[in-house]
């Protein structure tokens, strides 16, 4: 009788121990799926928080003082002036400028230079005007086209693969401007500049003023054909329109 009592509390020991063991297996197993689940829900925050830096982000900074104590940041490049509140109003210097002005000057200076200058060389050629130019990447895809297909380029390309031809060189006259009357989301500009051909022994044959008139928008998040035009046109510098007048 006694060794049977004393079996049965051998087994309610060794029952209970093993029921201690089970609650401790859950509660780690518990601990360990909320550790589980947090970590998941720490890593979709973080995935979601990063989703918009994979977007070209443009800023426009400027300090109001030498001290820099005053800083004014601004996203849209293109937000005009005389359409800011008026304690921003005063960073600008005409009522036509934008964060963007002198940063689209740069960007019209180059794209007209480019397009207008010529070496007889296919090499040249192809770093100027190819896909893969940055001529390539800040014009709008029809306007390039209409460009690369023209029968003058072609004529120009053609030399150039055969290496003769005369040389073409374009110097700016006049900064790029914005024209009297500007469209909010695509300012119209003016440029002049002058453009001389020359022997290939550098004899001018010509030399001529001209008149350029184009229309610009920074577009960052629409112009991404591939990943290179990243890095050559980070900021989606797009001309769509480009006319001699």
């Amino acid at each position: 009788m006694e060794n049977k009592q004393f079996q049965n509390n051998l087994n309610n020991k060794n029952n209970a121990k093993e029921e201690e063991k089970f609650v401790w297996l859950a509660r780690i197993f518990v601990i360990l799926l909320s550790i589980g689940v947090i970590s998941n829900l720490v890593l979709l925050w973080t995935f979601v928080s990063i989703v918009p830096n994979t977007k070209i982000q443009p800023l426009y900074i400027k300090t109001k003082d030498a001290d820099n104590k005053n800083i004014f940041i601004t996203k849209n490049l293109m937000q005009f002036a005389n359409s800011l509140p008026d304690s921003e109003r005063n960073l600008y210097n005409t009522e036509f400028e934008y964060p963007g002005y002198y940063l689209a000057q740069n960007l019209i200076k180059k794209y007209v230079i480019d397009r207008e200058t010529y070496y007889p060389n296919v090499d040249f050629v192809n770093e100027m005007w190819g896909q893969d130019s940055e001529l390539f990447y800040m014009s709008e895809e029809k306007l390039y086209n209409n460009f690369i297909n023209s029968p003058k380029t072609k004529s120009l390309m053609i030399n150039a693969g055969k290496g003769v031809g005369n040389i073409i060189t374009a110097t700016l006259t006049e900064a790029p401007r914005l024209a009297d009357k500007l469209e909010t989301k695509a300012p119209e500009w003016l440029i002049t500049i002058t453009v001389i051909e020359k022997s290939p022994n550098g004899q001018i044959i010509s030399s001529k003023v001209k008149n350029i008139k184009l229309k610009a928008v920074f577009n960052p998040n629409v112009l991404v054909r591939d990943l290179d035009s990243k890095s050559k046109n980070p900021l989606g510098f797009t001309v769509y329109q480009y006319l001699e007048y």
